[in-house]
């Protein structure tokens, strides 16, 4: 995997540490495939106070072959998962979810893996959140693979 931009975890966890305890942190990500090539967007989203706006931050990653919906998905919860583990040691007390861009209706296909992820994300001690709550990564981070 071609990393095309990273995350600044280091202006991150500095931005974490100096926050209210009141401060959310939302962690999502969102892949799409174009040409021969499967686009990956990672977000971390730290919403101030919960309710004074929020700064983003985004790491882009692209793979050179076009990926089967499943191995796709589970990539992007791999990528939250491992992005959200840098960060959980500044985390502390404040809200803090991962927000996987998965459906629990079976009528949707991104429903294929949501029991997996879900495990997953708990056993890593973290807290999953899937459609249509998961902000992070169907709007934020859907938003900014589509854009490039």
């Amino acid at each position: 995997m071609k990393s095309v931009r990273k995350l600044e975890f280091t202006k991150i966890r500095e931005i974490i540490r100096n926050s209210s305890l009141d401060t959310g942190i939302y962690v999502g990500c969102d892949s799409q495939i174009k040409g021969r090539f499967t686009d990956f967007v990672t977000v971390v989203i730290i919403h101030i106070d919960s309710r004074h706006g929020a700064k983003l931050f985004y790491a882009r990653d692209k793979v050179e072959r076009r990926m089967p919906l499943r191995e796709r998905l589970w990539k992007e919860v791999e990528l939250a998962g491992t992005c959200a583990l840098e960060i959980e040691d500044v985390v502390g007390a404040r809200p803090f979810s991962i927000h996987l861009d998965l459906n629990t209706d079976p009528r949707h296909k991104s429903s294929v893996i949501t029991k997996e992820a879900i495990a997953y994300i708990r056993a890593l001690g973290l807290k999953p959140i899937t459609k249509p709550n998961a902000f992070a990564a169907s709007h934020a981070a859907d938003h900014l693979v589509k854009g490039e």
